[in-house]
């Protein structure tokens, strides 16, 4: 489970990935980052649509974790990169 906020729910997949990393939520997700583990931002930026599939195959294999944002509700999760 991701940390929760104001009752924003999401599911990632798959865990570890290797190029694209997909996930559901019970809300329409906004922006994006995804930061390392030594906390650089690594990948930003606003879904213009409802796919929500995050291309991550330029990063490099290690931690990370990917924050969503909706309105006012929010939620970070983990994945590994291989």
């Amino acid at each position: 489970r991701g940390l929760v906020g104001s009752e924003m729910c999401i599911r990632d997949r798959p865990n570890p990935v290797y190029t694209e990393l997909s996930f559901t939520s019970n809300l329409l997700i906004g922006k994006y980052t995804v930061v390392n583990l030594a906390g650089k931002l690594e990948l930003k930026g606003d879904f213009e649509n409802d796919t929500n599939t995050l291309d991550v195959s330029n990063l490099e294999t290690g931690l990370y974790f990917l924050k969503v944002e909706a309105g006012n509700s929010f939620s970070v999760r983990k994945f590994i990169k291989n």
